[in-house]
């Protein structure tokens, strides 16, 4: 009788830390991800990704997106219209993604911009770019500049940002190394954020110069925090 007691305990305790993780995983919801490892070229791209004046400047290789610009060139390169079927005005958004930077000739290059709902200048909102002067090679808030995270060309970084858009507006970004150690990060809190995080819709990997930089492993999730 014990020993059924005991099974009967063990069965309920290990079903509701099943029942917990199930509703852990239900309560985020994947928005977008991609590895690019399934393309053969970047047209193969066009059903998942919007990418407006972006095929001369882009391509796929090694399972990773490449973007090199011409000067002046501000290329469309966001999730198709749609994907976020209802603006995200409050909870938790979540991008990871893998960068590198391959060539640094210039000073500046935006990497990640946020789109709001209405907004047509894909580029107008960064929240990341790199920079480089003869001292330092960063990865920098776009607005903020003090805010940054020394890096090196040539090598991978992986970004963690999150996103609280709504009545809270704010971000935090954070940068790691290929082993995973946390290098630094930044945040912007409300009063900071010019009012774009009002709503999460979409976002834009924009870069100008000539300037050659890799994107892997982006994810997208949403929970409500």
């Amino acid at each position: 009788m014990k020993k059924y007691k005991k099974a009967i305990t063990l069965l309920a305790s290990a079903l509701f830390v099943l029942q917990a993780g199930i509703t852990a995983a239900a309560a985020e919801q994947v928005i977008f991800s991609d590895d690019f490892d399934s393309y053969n070229n970047l047209y193969a791209m066009s059903d998942r990704w919007n990418l407006k004046e972006c095929y001369e400047y882009c391509t796929v290789r090694g399972g990773a997106l490449h973007v090199k610009n011409r000067d002046g060139g501000a290329p469309v390169l966001c999730m198709p219209e749609g994907t976020v079927s209802k603006k995200i005005t409050s909870g938790h958004v979540k991008i990871t993604m893998d960068i590198l930077i391959e060539n640094l000739g210039g000073t500046t290059c935006g990497i990640m911009s946020l789109v709001p709902e209405g907004v047509h200048d894909y580029g107008r909102y960064r929240v990341m770019e790199f920079y480089r002067d003869k001292e330092i090679t960063c990865i920098r808030d776009s607005y903020y500049p003090e805010n940054y995270v020394e890096i090196k060309p040539s090598k991978w970084y992986s970004i963690e940002g999150d996103f609280y858009p709504g009545e809270e507006s704010r971000f935090d970004i954070a940068v790691y190394d290929a082993d995973g150690n946390r290098l630094g990060g930044y945040s912007r809190e409300k009063e900071n954020c010019e009012g774009f995080l009002v709503d999460f819709t979409n976002i834009n990997f924009t870069s100008w110069s000539d300037r050659d930089y890799a994107v892997d492993n982006l994810k997208i999730t949403y929970s409500e925090e």
